[in-house]
């Protein structure tokens, strides 16, 4: 038996394999408070690095009472977090359950340290907003 060609002077064009997709639909426009609350996070932390790495006088004195590997682990939140942040510009779901995991360990620590309670659940009022943020959005993270 013989191919099946198409009549002369007919050419067959060629098919295209289709790409698969990530998701079905496409990601959400992120609204403005969103935007807003993810580079507030990002200036936040990367803020709050500088000074507990800092060499200044202000800041050695205002964090006497901080022993230094505590410093240096709150950086190191500090720096999962702007991670975590931009996963979530880049709507991944992980990047929130991390800035839940950071902010369970940073109130541990809080709580180790005698840090007085309203500060320590005014820190959880962040991940808590950033929730009610992202609920809209959420079936289209991945």
């Amino acid at each position: 038996m013989g191919s099946i060609s198409p009549p002369p002077g007919q050419f067959r064009q060629p098919t295209q394999p289709q790409r698969p997709t990530a998701s079905a639909s496409p990601p959400s426009r992120r609204g403005g408070c969103l935007t807003t609350f993810l580079i507030l996070i990002v200036i936040a932390n990367a803020s709050a690095i500088a000074v507990y790495s800092s060499p200044s006088i202000q800041a050695t004195q205002a964090l006497s009472s901080v022993p230094r590997a505590t410093r240096q682990l709150l950086s190191l939140l500090n720096v999962l977090n702007i991670g975590f942040a931009i996963a979530l510009f880049r709507w991944r779901k992980w990047g929130f359950y991390g800035i839940a995991a950071t902010t369970i360990i940073g109130l541990l620590i809080n709580l180790s340290a005698d840090v007085p309670k309203g500060i320590v659940v005014t820190g959880l009022m962040g991940p808590i907003v950033l929730w009610l943020l992202l609920r809209p959005h959420w079936n289209d993270m991945t």
